[in-house]
């Protein structure tokens, strides 16, 4: 191969790694400012006591129950 083809070469693969390492980059700013507002929200649910789990648990109990009574009555 001749000097030109593997300065082409070189120039191709470092242009590559410039771009997949923005492109990395890019991508942790992205997830981290996403688990930040999942974060956020979860510290709105336990600040509130937990609303939805609670009230979730309570349904999954009723359900419980229901089922347990359905199983006895056989």
């Amino acid at each position: 191969m001749s000097n030109k083809t593997l300065a082409v070469i070189a120039l191709v693969f470092t242009v590559v790694i410039a771009v997949s390492h923005f492109s990395y980059k890019a991508g942790i700013r992205v997830g981290v400012k996403s688990m930040e507002h999942e974060l956020k929200i979860c510290a709105a649910e336990v600040s509130n006591g937990c609303p939805n789990t609670t009230s979730y648990a309570l349904m999954l109990e009723k359900e419980n129950a229901r089922l347990n009574k359905l199983c006895r009555g056989k």
